[in-house]
């Protein structure tokens, strides 16, 4: 089972519902902001189990922008239901884009 993405409700109750798929979303964005580490690479199975049972969640990554992060942190909430609903966690990302978008110094070439 791939422990390291799991949330706790999966990991300690074989219970898999969108509530836990939002939770590895989560884990999935922050694998995106390290530029692929494995989440909680420097623990064992065991212990990743303990950290994230005892609510201990993986840290801010150098490089994510603020925004970014908090959508993570609300897709890991300990309780399943008080997830972000990934339907508004696809809002918030999309509007993210459309900011970033229009505060680019960037000029698209390509449409």
């Amino acid at each position: 089972m791939p422990i390291r993405w799991m949330a706790p409700e999966s990991i300690m109750y074989r219970k898999f519902t969108v509530d836990s798929d939002c939770w590895s979303f989560g884990v999935v964005l922050w694998e995106i902001f390290t530029h692929g580490k494995q989440p909680w690479y420097e623990l064992s199975n065991h212990e990743v189990i303990k950290q994230i049972t005892d609510g201990i969640l993986l840290t801010k990554p150098t490089e994510c922008p603020e925004e970014i992060y908090n959508i993570m942190l609300d897709c890991w909430h300990l309780r399943a239901q008080d997830r972000m609903p990934i339907s508004q966690i696809h809002l918030n990302l999309k509007d993210l884009f459309r900011k970033e978008e229009k505060e680019s110094n960037y000029i698209e070439v390509i449409e």
